[in-house]
């Protein structure tokens, strides 16, 4: 049987220290008997439906280029219009 730092060691499964990682060890001190693999599923469960509408994602890396016309964007869209007479 592989222990849990071997588990987390290995490539394809989930920092120690992530919120993944952590849930699952509390899910683990609750459930002495679950295994590895489905504890990292109750964990995400877990993390999703506490997540609700919410997505995590990592930020956008946008090019020089998109970066400017983004900024061209939110210029003309929060230009200040001139008042009326």
């Amino acid at each position: 049987m592989e222990t849990i730092q071997e588990y987390f060691d290995r490539p394809e499964t989930p920092a120690a220290g992530s919120p993944v990682g952590e849930l699952m060890l509390k899910v683990l001190a609750k459930n002495p008997g679950m295994n590895l693999e489905e504890a990292r599923a109750d964990a995400n469960t877990m993390l999703e439906k506490a997540a609700g509408r919410w997505r995590y994602q990592t930020p956008t890396v946008r090019s020089p280029e998109e970066q400017e016309r983004q900024r061209e964007r939110l210029r003309s869209a929060f230009r200040v219009l001139p008042k009326a007479a």
